[in-house]
Formats: structure tokens, C-alpha cells, sequence
């Protein structure tokens, strides 16, 4: 029943409707037709989540804490005022820690209104970072230079202003170039004085003035990644525009974005328009962006429509407010497809595949066009029709480096082609590096105790959104029977997130299909809130390595491989053959030494050597749990 003030409320959620509020017990609710949604700071994702003490999620812990900004990656609390930006990790800010982010930047305002936001509109070409000590002086220097030869011009002219030399028209081309340089410094110190008012200067990390340093080009990476702007630190394209908008503005966005997660993973919805019209029955389906639209009515619901309202919203909110807070609102039926069991099926279509040697003899590349890039499409069978959900870019494999005996080869990494299954889903995976990773992959550069010394990449192998495998993994499997028994064989493909986001459009893998982390999250917690499925908890294991790097001993071990789900059935995934281009029709299977690459003469192989066949698929540390019988069907209770 709505609140009366008469008696407490058994179970009470926040009703909201045109961003009136009102308390309401959730049965009651529920009775009504209202939808409920988890909008509390403690809120994780499904694969997230754990039933009981006896099935812990360790990870579940570690998501809460990143999402309120309370720890860094390696749980370690963060410095007052620092803020994880994490959105294109997969992790958004709770709506707690942005109600702070509003708060801190409204109180910064008069920081941010010094800002000269005219110079960086006003900016005609975009700002890149190059290396060396002149190339990230390049600005400054143009900037001195002309300054200095405008100076020398009116001196040699006996004039006072540049008006009196343009009206002669003589030396007016030095004056234009003048002015060119200055508006670019006046830009690049526009930003500068923008990322210090964001917060995102590191003490450690100054800028100077003027210079396109890599100090400067990380705290523009560190912009891009507050705000969810797929880029490299340059101030161009989306990352121009964000600079261009105000705190609130951008602020407001996030926000839009975090609620658009939640309903994302909240009610199970994944359809986001990206099907094109073209594809058959993608109108009844994924051409619509269903999420958008529930996302808008959300946001209607609460009254937080416009940067101008979406403050006022949580300025009216304490602090503690979100700490648990479930809403109820009016929203529109889900489509009839939608169902607690889907018949679900994935094709990942590899796009145009080269797999011919990309280098030459003195290992310089060959250009290899590719007009088709990979992706990977969700459908569901319904009313014998097969409905187009999502299209996704992802990536297949490709050329990559392997080490055997010290030696470093190229090895093409292939995607595995034909009928697969996800039976295996895992929140918070744990890679483990195969044999010829190269240890320099596993190794960073860190400022230990006033010297500069090699760590290990815990963040890599994981659990974590920077692992290897992101912060879900579906495990491509096949079933075999063996005397009497299903068995799994993996052949160590994964259908996963990842955290460098910037290779989804571009780059090869070393045989994985990867997704930007978000998707990956919302593709896992949409298969287990539309299929049948048992909880497997944290598969163990016992797993130490080490090695010698740089004269330091590098060690590292784990305990558990990830959080596992069972789907039953399994779904189907299809990799298709792609369009094969070039003269090689089929992978190449022998190693290639690197040109330059260490080990010198006694690393090439010998023919015999070269044309070995690959092995044939097998288990691997992270893989499929054992062998086991088929069981039947069982949903996991929720």
C-alpha cells in the first residue's frame, strides 16, 4: 500500500513518478504493475552476485568498493577527492559516488568558468602527442618563434601594430602564421587549466605549460576515460566536443549512462539498436534501441531529464540515500519474446581474414585491407522466426609473438571456424598466460623505493576488469563423448571483455573474440537471466609460476580461476569461415623468427621443424571444469 503515515511500511521502495517520490511497500508494488529497480550503491551485476556463504564471490566485493570510489584496482583506498573512472573498464559509478562527482565539480565552478573556453572551440587542428623532447615542444617553440619573427617585422617596419602592416599588405603572411601559433598555445593551455580543474593532474605527473608532454597525454587519457570517450589522449573528435561542454553537461551524460547500465543488467534487456535495418526481422528485434527508450522513461520517472534537473535530483538526496535504494516506476511490457528460458543462439562472423605473412623480408608490414570487420550477433528463435537481438564488433585472431627457448617467432593465432557452445560462463576470470607468452607482456615498470624496478602484471592474469579476459568470459567448448560420458574440449577460445578497448576495432587477438567490457557484462547477465542455468561458485586451483626478468625474480600464483555458471542446455554459437583474402587460403602453421628479434642465428628452425602441425586442441589452466556426465535441465533459483 502507498504510505500513509499511519503504520511503518513492511519492505518500502521509492515510487517515482514525473520525479515525485513517495514511499510504497514493495508488494504492493509489485501487485500494481509497477517495475523494480536496484538503484543502491551496493548493487553488482547477476554474474556478480553469490547464494550464500558456502558459494562466495570474491570479486563481488571488489566491483562494490570500485564503483564508490573507495579503492583502486589492487584494493588499495583511495587518496581523498580521487575517483575511479571506470565506464570503459565495465564498472559505472554508483549513483552515491556520482552524486559526489556533480557536487565537487558544482563546487569548482568558478575554476572551470576560468577557463578559456573560446581558445579551445577556436582550435583548427587536432592536438597529438609525439615523443621526444622537441616534438612535445612543437606548440611552445611555433609559438615563440613567430611571436619573435612579428616582433623583428614591426621593428624593421617602424610600426607599432600589425593593423598598420596588414593595411600595406606586406609581411601579413607572418602575422597570420603568429596568430595561428598562439591561438594553438592558448588552446593547448585552455586544456591544461581544464584537466587540473577535473582533478586529473596527478602531483606526480605536473604538466608544464604549453608542452604535449606524456604527463600531459595521460591526464587526457584520464578525461576520456571520466567521460567514456573511446580515444588515444588527443584532443580531437568526441574528446574536443566533451572539452567544449560544460562539468554538468558531461556529468549528466555519465549519469544517463549509469542508469542505462541498470537497466541494462536490472531488467535483463540487451537490445540497443545496433542491428541494421537491413538484416531480416531486425525491425521486430534489434533495430530498436529498446534500452534507450526504457532508460528515457527512467529518467522521466526520476526527473532527472536535463543536466539542470539531474542536479537538483541529487542535490535533494543525502549522502546515505542510495546506500540501498530500490525504485518502483511505470514501464512499458517487455516483448514477447522476452521469456526466463530463450531459445538463444550466437553466429560470430569473422569479417575479412588474411592469413598470409604480413611483413616482408626486412620486416616491414604489407598492407592486408580489410573492408569486413568481425562481429557477433545474439538472436532469438521465437514463433518460428529467428529475431536478430544485437551486432557487436568484436575481433578474431591474427599474427602475434610467441617465445620458444628464448626466441621470439610470429605465430598466426587462429579463431577456431564451425559449431561451438557457451556452456560455461565465468564472472571474473582468471587468464593464464600460455606457453611463448613473452615475458616482457607480463612484466611493468613501477617507481619502487626511489628506483625503477620490474612488477609483476597481477592486474592481467585477474580477477579484475583489467585481466586479460576482462570481467566475463564465455568458454567456446565442444561436447565429446567418451566411453559413456560428455566431455568437455576446450580449446582455450573465450568470448570475453576486454580492457584494452581501443583493440576491438582495429586489432588482432590472439584467437578470442573480444568485446568492450560493458557488452561483455550486459551479454552475460542477459544469458543467465534468459536461460536455465545452474551456479557453480569459484572453481579452485592451484596455480604458481615464476620466472627471471631484468636480474628480478617475478612470481606469481592464484587460488581459483573465476566464478563459474552452467547454462542447460548450452547455447550454440556458429564462427563462420569469413571472407578469406589473399593467396594463403588456410593458417599458416609454422613459427617465423622475428626480423631483429632476440636469439640470433641458432633461432631459425629448420624446415622440418617449421611445418610441424599445430597440437590439437587441449584443456588449459582456466579451462572447462572436468569431464562430466550430462545432467538434466536445472534452473538455478534466484
Amino acid at each position: 500500500m502507498a504510505h500513509s503515515g499511519a503504520r511503518p511500511l513492511k519492505d518500502p521502495v521509492s515510487l517515482f513518478e514525473d520525479g515525485q517520490e513517495r514511499l510504497v511497500e514493495r508488494a504492493w508494488a509489485e501487485a500494481n504493475g509497477y517495475t523494480l529497480l536496484d538503484l543502491s550503491d551496493d548493487y553488482v551485476p547477476y554474474p556478480f552476485t553469490q547464494e550464500g556463504p558456502h558459494r562466495p564471490n570474491s570479486y563481488r566485493a571488489r566491483y562494490i568498493d570500485l564503483a564508490n570510489d573507495r579503492t583502486d584496482r589492487d584494493g588499495r583506498p583511495l587518496p581523498p577527492g580521487r575517483q575511479n573512472h571506470l565506464e570503459l573498464y565495465g564498472i559505472p559509478p554508483s549513483l552515491g559516488a556520482l552524486r559526489r562527482r556533480f557536487l565537487a565539480d558544482r563546487n569548482n565552478r568558478r575554476c572551470f568558468e576560468a577557463v578559456n573556453q573560446q581558445a579551445i572551440a577556436a582550435l583548427d587542428v587536432p592536438i597529438v602527442y609525439r615523443s621526444g623532447r622537441k616534438a612535445e615542444r612543437r606548440f611552445l617553440r611555433a609559438a615563440r618563434r613567430w611571436k619573435a619573427a612579428a616582433a623583428r617585422l614591426l621593428r624593421s617596419r617602424k610600426l607599432r601594430k600589425a593593423a598598420h602592416v596588414e593595411a600595406t599588405k606586406q609581411g601579413s603572411r607572418v602575422l597570420r602564421a603568429q596568430r595561428r601559433a598562439a591561438a594553438r598555445l592558448d588552446a593547448i593551455l585552455a586544456v591544461q587549466a581544464r584537466l587540473a580543474c577535473e582533478g586529473l593532474v596527478r602531483p606526480a605527473e605536473p604538466l608544464r605549460a604549453g608542452v604535449v608532454s606524456w604527463y600531459h597525454q595521460k591526464a587526457m587519457m584520464r578525461f576520456e576515460r571520466k567521460h567514456m570517450i573511446f580515444g588515444w589522449g588527443s584532443l580531437q573528435g568526441d574528446t574536443r566536443a566533451a572539452m567544449q561542454r560544460t562539468p554538468l553537461e558531461n556529468n549528466h551524460r555519465t549519469l544517463m549512462r549509469t542508469l542505462r547500465e541498470r537497466v541494462a543488467t536490472g531488467l535483463g534487456v540487451i537490445e540497443d539498436g545496433t542491428v541494421p535495418r537491413s538484416w531480416r526481422n531486425s525491425s521486430s528485434a534489434g533495430a530498436r534501441d529498446l534500452l534507450g527508450e526504457l532508460t528515457q522513461r527512467l529518467a522521466k520517472a526520476l526527473g532527472v531529464t536535463t543536466p539542470a534537473r539531474g542536479l537538483g535530483f541529487l542535490l535533494k538526496r543525502s549522502a546515505t540515500y542510495f546506500r540501498h535504494r530500490w525504485v518502483a516506476l511505470r514501464l512499458p511490457g517487455l516483448p514477447a519474446y522476452h521469456g526466463p528460458h530463450m531459445d538463444l543462439r550466437v553466429v560470430i562472423n569473422r569479417g575479412d581474414v588474411h592469413y598470409d605473412f604480413p611483413y616482408d623480408d626486412k620486416g616491414r608490414p604489407i598492407p592486408q585491407p580489410k573492408a569486413r570487420r568481425p562481429w557477433l550477433a545474439l538472436y532469438v528463435h521465437h514463433r518460428e522466426r529467428l529475431l536478430p537481438l544485437v551486432r557487436w564488433s568484436t575481433t578474431i585472431g591474427g599474427w602475434r609473438t610467441e617465445v620458444r627457448g628464448g626466441c621470439h617467432y610470429w605465430k598466426y593465432k587462429n579463431s577456431e571456424v564451425g559449431q561451438r557452445l557457451w556452456k560455461y560462463l565465468v564472472a571474473g576470470p582468471v587468464w593464464i598466460p600460455p606457453p611463448g607468452t613473452p615475458p616482457r607482456s607480463l612484466v611493468a615498470k613501477r617507481w619502487v623505493k626511489g628506483k625503477v624496478r620490474f612488477v609483476p602484471k597481477q592486474w592481467e592474469i585477474g580477477p579484475g576488469y583489467q585481466s586479460a579476459y576482462g570481467l566475463v568470459a564465455a568458454l567456446h567448448t565442444r561436447e565429446i563423448r567418451r566411453r559413456g560420458r560428455v566431455e568437455d574440449e576446450d580449446g582455450g577460445i573465450r568470448t570475453h571483455g576486454s580492457a584494452d578497448y581501443m583493440s576491438i576495432l582495429g586489432r588482432h587477438s590472439h584467437g578470442c573474440h573480444r568485446l568492450y567490457n560493458h557488452l561483455a557484462v550486459r551479454l552475460v547477465t542477459f544469458l543467465l537471466a534468459h536461460r536455465h542455468h545452474q551456479r557453480m561458485g569459484e572453481q579452485p586451483l592451484k596455480w604458481r609460476f615464476s620466472f627471471t626478468y631484468a636480474g628480478q625474480r617475478i612470481h606469481f600464483s592464484r587460488s581459483h580461476k573465476g566464478y563459474y555458471f552452467r547454462l542447460v542446455p548450452p547455447v550454440g554459437v556458429t564462427v563462420t569461415r569469413g571472407r578469406v583474402l589473399g593467396k594463403a587460403k588456410s593458417p599458416i602453421r609454422r613459427l617465423i623468427p622475428k626480423v631483429g628479434g632476440p636469439g640470433g642465428p641458432g633461432c631459425i628452425q629448420t624446415s622440418t621443424a617449421s611445418e610441424a602441425p599445430l597440437a590439437a586442441p587441449r584443456a588449459v589452466d582456466g579451462a572447462a571444469p572436468r569431464a562430466q556426465t550430462a545432467r538434466p535441465a536445472h534452473r538455478d533459483p534466484r
